[in-house]
C-alpha cells in the first residue's frame, strides 16, 4: 500500500495571465538566501509591462517610482485573484493587516535589511514580514504558504 506521504502532488499556477518571477529557486537555492521559514524554495511573482524594456511592475513613470514610490493600485498585480494550486486545506490565514501606501525601492530595501537582521520566527508575528497570508496543507507534511496578499 502506498502511503499518502509518498504520493506526487500535481500543482497548477496560482495566478492567471503572464507573470514574471524575479526571485526563484531556479536561479539559486535557497531562493531568498535563507532556509528559514520555508523560504528555501520560495517564488516571488509580479506582473510587468512586457512592452517596456525595463519591464516595470507599475503603471506610472520611472521618475515617480524612483523618487516617490508607486501607489499599490498602480501595480499591475494589485487586486488580482489567487487560486488554490492543488487540493488541500487552509490551516492558517491572516487577513486585515493594513497595506502600506506605496511601494518604494529605498523603503522596501531598508525593511528587508531590518527584517533579515532582526526578525525572530519564534517570537515575532509572521505578518510583520508576510503581511496578509495563508498556509495551505496539501498532504501530510507538505504545505504551501502564500504571502504578501
Amino acid at each position: 500500500m502506498i502511503k499518502d506521504q509518498h504520493r506526487s502532488i500535481i500543482i497548477e499556477f496560482p495566478l492567471r495571465g503572464e507573470w514574471q518571477a524575479p526571485t526563484t529557486p531556479v536561479k539559486k537555492i535557497p531562493s531568498h538566501s535563507t532556509n528559514r521559514m520555508g523560504l528555501k524554495f520560495a517564488f516571488d511573482f509580479v506582473q510587468v509591462d512586457w512592452e517596456n524594456a525595463r519591464k516595470p511592475f507599475y503603471n506610472t513613470s520611472f521618475t515617480r517610482y524612483f523618487f516617490f514610490g508607486v501607489p499599490l493600485d498602480k501595480c499591475y498585480g494589485w487586486g488580482k485573484p489567487i487560486f488554490a494550486p492543488c487540493d488541500g486545506e487552509i490551516v492558517t490565514i491572516r487577513d486585515g493587516i493594513p497595506e502600506r501606501a506605496v511601494v518604494h525601492w529605498i523603503v522596501d530595501s531598508a525593511i528587508a535589511i531590518k527584517n533579515a537582521n532582526s526578525f525572530n520566527e519564534y517570537n515575532d508575528d509572521f505578518s510583520q514580514i508576510a503581511g496578509n497570508y495563508l498556509v495551505l496543507k496539501c498532504q501530510n507534511n507538505i504545505y504551501m504558504a502564500f504571502a504578501h496578499l
